[in-house]
């Protein structure tokens, strides 16, 4: 329907073609069979179908409970530990954390993107504000996709 140019001279013995692009509103997986039928001449039906897939944009962590202890010889204020971000997918997905806003969980890099077929590291720390336990539940929000949640506990 939306083909550009919506018409094409071809000379004798050449060869013609025409870009079909899918795109999908959904954020859930959909299926897309149909069949499109050009014209030759104004006169002459052509027809094939087009089968397409659309997959939500997903993100695998190596974690989902992270729990933070200090070893008895740290005295450093806070805690680290990476996970790694990996993108199975086929384009590019960008993402962004929610915390709490308490300042006790962390996690750096705020936002990025992972390339299709690549992987991330992101490192969430753990800064107790006092002597108490502390959760929280950290969500990696992912543009077009599910969000992926991850618990964090910390003990002090």
């Amino acid at each position: 329907m939306k083909t550009s140019p919506v018409s094409q001279v071809i000379p004798p013995g050449q060869e013609a073609g025409f870009d079909i692009t899918f795109c999908s509103d959904s954020p859930q997986a959909l299926t897309f069979n149909k069949e499109v039928t050009y014209f030759i001449n104004d006169t002459i039906p052509f027809k094939f179908k087009v089968h397409a897939v659309a997959e939500p944009v997903s993100l695998d962590v190596s974690k989902k409970v992270l729990k933070f202890t200090f070893p008895d010889d740290c005295t450093d204020m806070f805690i680290s530990e990476n996970i790694v971000i990996t993108n199975t997918g086929n384009a590019t997905a960008k993402f962004k954390w929610a915390t709490s806003g308490s300042g006790v969980f962390t996690v750096a890099p705020p936002f990025d993107e992972v390339a299709a077929g690549s992987s991330k590291v992101a490192k969430i720390t753990f800064t107790p504000p006092g002597p108490k336990s502390e959760e929280e539940l950290l969500t990696l929000k992912i543009d077009d996709g599910t969000p992926v949640d991850i618990k964090c506990t910390g003990i002090v």
